[in-house]
């Protein structure tokens, strides 16, 4: 069961066009405020804090390990049964977010940092005990409320591939 929740089409997360709201400026990216955008004569750049964990922030205009002006708005902590009656476990610590999830064939290990209030982005890893291979995931998780979210995962482009085709992408949502 945990497998076919997999084989549903993967939700591509639609970024909304920028406009400068002033000719010259510095803005946050309200779709990932790990980046921000620089506005030269109406023109905008879109520019990245130099570390995945540091975060642009309006007050001081710079990029600073922990955001003084926004929160997560929800907990996504705790435990859930998954196909096969095993556990997942999930652990928020911060703004970082750890998932893992053993069945008797596949051991799951998510890593995945909050970069809005609701979104989180990471890497997964499913270790095949059978045939000793490692799949690696591209995730983004969305809080959706606390015990709730949407997981939406590709295949990361340099992952082996193991038993799963070229195009594969998966989704679901839980609460629990």
């Amino acid at each position: 069961m945990y497998a076919v929740l997999f084989l549903v089409a993967f939700v591509v997360h639609t970024v909304q066009t920028f406009s400068c709201p002033s000719s010259n400026g510095t803005f946050v990216n309200p779709d990932d405020y790990r980046s921000y955008y620089v506005c030269s004569n109406f023109c905008y750049q879109l520019a990245y804090c130099y570390s995945p964990t540091i975060y642009f922030t309006r007050v001081n205009q710079t990029c600073i390990p922990e955001p003084p002006n926004w929160q997560i708005r929800y907990n996504l902590s705790g435990q859930f049964k998954s196909g096969g009656n095993s556990d997942t476990f999930i652990r928020q610590e911060g703004y970082s977010v750890y998932i893992s999830h053993e069945t008797s064939t596949t051991h799951y290990k998510l890593i995945a940092r909050y970069i809005n209030e609701t979104h989180s982005i990471g890497i997964q890893t499913a270790y095949q005990l059978m045939n000793k291979c490692t799949v690696v995931f591209n995730v983004r998780i969305v809080a959706t409320n606390t015990k709730a979210f949407c997981y939406y995962e590709t295949l990361h482009p340099y992952s082996s591939k193991c038993d799963l085709p070229e195009n594969y992408s998966g989704n679901y949502c839980k609460t629990y």
